[in-house]
């Protein structure tokens, strides 16, 4: 498994990536540390990380977590 937490990019995501040889799920954390119901900006946050792992795990043969 390759975990990050803090990327907006796919070239950030795979800063540290050991290789297509070691893992097998890419993944993340994070954590909504205000009220999402007055910002939208972590939801927005979710959504564009989502898009940018499913995006590397299609390509990669890789499962999405």
């Amino acid at each position: 498994m390759y975990n990050t937490a803090d990327f907006q990019t796919q070239e950030e995501f795979l800063e540290r990536y050991p290789g297509d040889d070691v893992v097998d799920v890419l993944s993340f954390d994070t954590y909504e540390y205000g009220n999402p119901a007055d910002d939208a900006a972590f939801i927005h946050t979710i959504d564009t990380r989502l898009g940018i792992i499913e995006n590397l795990a299609a390509t990669k043969n890789k499962i999405a977590a």
